[in-house]
């Protein structure tokens, strides 16, 4: 599997300044990332560890970005790299907020094809006025999940899908759950889709690992931590390595 395919890259966007998550998000362009999971920051991302968390409250509380800002941003980044896969990932509030369907009016006028919401459950009123778009929403499920979940989740054709590693917030330590091949055997068994695992992946030997069983592994937190030690491309070279 060439190195273009096995990374999303988490990326929170006005951290620690718009103009800075642009560039830092052009950096990993530059590297091959296939998907940009960009975060459009939330006051209080409930799956997110401290990393993650610290990231969306200065990009909220300091530099006051705004869900608007956001979609300018992503805009400015389609325009100049038409063909990079962008992944929008928010929480509900944000986009219940904006609303609903001026946040995927603006997505699909953008030519976006996936949407992450963690705390949206993909069976919900609100998850319904997605699936009615062109934007597709990402599950966002565990690894033991069950057999009826899964065809539930699958029941829209997604083109990702998003497993956690096993029960943690994002940055803490990485493993893979006992039951993960046998959710990921279930889920190629009802879909063509792509499936990531995130939640702790730090390192080189943690991506070999997840793709060696799915298609592409997702980093956050040691994405961000590079950023702030000035070792940013270090690291991206290292995680996309063949």
């Amino acid at each position: 599997m060439s190195s273009e395919k096995t990374i999303m890259g988490h990326l929170v966007l006005g951290y620690p300044d718009l103009e800075t998550s642009y560039k830092t998000a052009k950096k990993y362009v530059e590297a091959r990332i296939k998907y940009l999971e960009l975060q459009i920051p939330f006051s209080h991302p409930t799956a997110d560890g401290v990393v993650i968390t610290n990231a969306n409250r200065q990009a909220i509380h300091t530099n006051n970005v705004t869900v608007a800002d956001c979609l300018e941003w992503m805009k400015r980044l389609h325009l100049e790299f038409p063909k990079q896969q962008i992944v929008p990932m928010t929480y509900l509030n944000k986009v219940v907020c904006f609303g609903i369907d001026n946040f995927i009016n603006a997505l699909e006028a953008l030519g976006i094809e996936n949407l992450i919401v963690p705390d949206l459950p993909f069976d919900t009123r609100e998850a319904q006025v997605i699936h009615t778009s062109s934007v597709k929403l990402v599950p966002v499920i565990a690894p033991n999940i069950t057999k009826d979940r899964i065809q539930l989740a699958l029941v829209h054709k997604p083109n990702l899908v998003y497993i956690m590693s096993d029960y943690k917030i994002t940055g803490y330590g990485f493993g893979i759950h006992q039951n993960m091949e046998a959710s990921i055997a279930q889920i190629r068994s009802h879909s063509d889709a792509q499936i990531g695992i995130g939640f702790g992946i730090t390192s080189a030997a943690d991506v070999k690992q997840i793709v060696a069983i799915a298609d592409f592994s997702i980093v956050g937190s040691a994405l961000i931590k590079a950023e702030e030690q000035n070792v940013l491309e270090e690291k991206l070279s290292e995680l996309v390595s063949e």
